[in-house]
């Protein structure tokens, strides 16, 4: 019998996978958060915790937390991804700007100068070409430099927020979990105190009880000592 009931254990451990096992989790810690709900709800009700529902809640902590810096990190992430699009476009706007004019510049100066001769002119216009190349990557190795460093402070601003965020949303867990454990403590103490309690009124009733049956006792011994002092003296009227 006992190797039967053995190898059904091992059967039922060997059907085990990590879904099951992971659906398992998922309805214990949603029956859990289920229920703390429903205490919340309900007034006046005292729940006396268990090791597995201390656990149970230090898990849920665990898990919000998680979720809650996996949230921020988020956040942070796509808001870079938004400061990188913003930066991308402002540097490429005033790229074509920058072309833009120094596009009209050069058809100013080229018709102007209608009476130089060809040789000169595309000296000139070689020059003007180079110095404009010039000038452009300048302003925008500039224009780069100064947006990457407001880019930059600002990450910096966001990430120094997002982590006060986090410190002090890590400080609330913290103290909702020194919370319930010190709640759960006083509940183990109250129900301590009424299970003594308990206790002293058993023993109370078992001494009345035991009070009762020596009483009991005593009357009967004293009646069964009548009886025998009766038959006693009606024995000997019968001998006289």
């Amino acid at each position: 019998m006992s190797e039967a009931s053995a190898g059904t254990n091992r059967e039922g451990m060997g059907s085990l996978t990590w879904k099951s096992v992971r659906d398992r989790f998922k309805k214990l810690i949603a029956d859990r958060r289920r229920k703390n709900k429903n205490n919340l709800n309900a007034s006046g009700i005292i729940e006396v915790r268990g090791e597995k529902e201390v656990l149970l809640d230090d898990l849920l902590l665990e898990i919000d937390e998680h979720e809650e810096s996996k949230r921020i990190e988020k956040e942070d992430r796509n808001a870079k991804e938004r400061r990188l699009m913003e930066a991308g476009r402002l540097i490429r706007a005033q790229a074509l700007q920058r072309h833009t004019n120094s596009g009209s510049s050069r058809g100013l100066d080229s018709a102007g100068e209608g009476a130089v001769d060809d040789e000169e002119i595309s000296a000139n216009a070689e020059r003007r070409k180079n110095t404009s190349k010039r000038r452009r990557v300048l302003c925008d190795s500039d224009g780069e430099e100064k947006v990457l460093m407001i880019q930059d402070m600002e990450a910096r601003r966001e990430a120094e927020k997002k982590r006060l965020d986090l410190e002090s949303r890590r400080l609330e867990l913290e103290q909702k979990r020194e919370q319930r454990q010190q709640e759960a403590s006083e509940r183990l103490a109250k129900a301590e105190e009424r299970k003594i309690l308990i206790e002293e009124r058993k023993i109370g009733v078992e001494e009345r009880k035991a009070e009762i049956d020596i009483e009991k006792r005593k009357e009967a011994i004293k009646e069964r000592s009548s009886l025998v002092s009766v038959l006693t003296a009606l024995c000997r009227k019968l001998n006289d």
